[in-house]
């Protein structure tokens, strides 16, 4: 071998290699660029991932702050109606010989007094005569109190003839 076939074989082998080269370089290149997509798609979504999951943790976090505060609302109102519950039923207590219907209470004295007497009797104990608002508790009462006669808050102390309720409405006969 002479030196011109030694750096022609020199030559050959280059451009063979440069040919390798620029082959796998244009292979490598399209490698490159679909790996590059592929991780800038995965960071993108794992971006994506976490700010939804930041954004449902807010939105999560403020519904349970918003329960807490809704649930010690009832609690205290729950607590406030106990007690109201207690008090109510410990001055039931006290009121024997009350009659109860359609959250109205009903008394009747075992002693006979007259229209005066009875009213102040019954301002006596902080309340009034009766005042019969409908026709479902005239029968009620007409039912309940058959054999007692009682006074109820009609008068025409005013003016003769012209009757009102104790409490200074007109009654509707019906």
């Amino acid at each position: 071998m002479d030196l011109k076939d030694i750096t022609r074989n020199e030559i050959t082998a280059r451009n063979t290699l440069e040919i390798q080269t620029s082959e796998h370089t244009e292979s490598d290149c399209g490698k490159m660029r679909k790996y590059r997509a592929a991780t800038v798609c995965l960071v993108l979504l794992c971006f994506l991932l976490l700010a939804a999951v930041t954004v449902l943790s807010v939105m999560f976090t403020l519904d349970r702050q918003q329960l807490i505060s809704m649930n010690e609302n009832l609690i205290t109102v729950s607590n406030q109606l106990q007690l109201e519950k207690n008090n109510l039923q410990k001055n039931l207590s006290k009121m024997d010989g009350w009659i109860f219907y359609q959250s109205s209470f009903y008394l009747i004295s075992a002693v006979q007094k007259g229209w005066n007497e009875s009213r102040k009797d019954c301002k006596d104990r902080g309340t009034d005569l009766l005042i019969v608002n409908n026709r479902e508790e005239q029968n009620f009462l007409r039912t309940y109190f058959a054999v007692t006669d009682f006074w109820i808050g009609l008068t025409d102390q005013e003016v003769e003839d012209k009757w009102i309720w104790v409490d200074g409405s007109s009654p509707s006969f019906g």
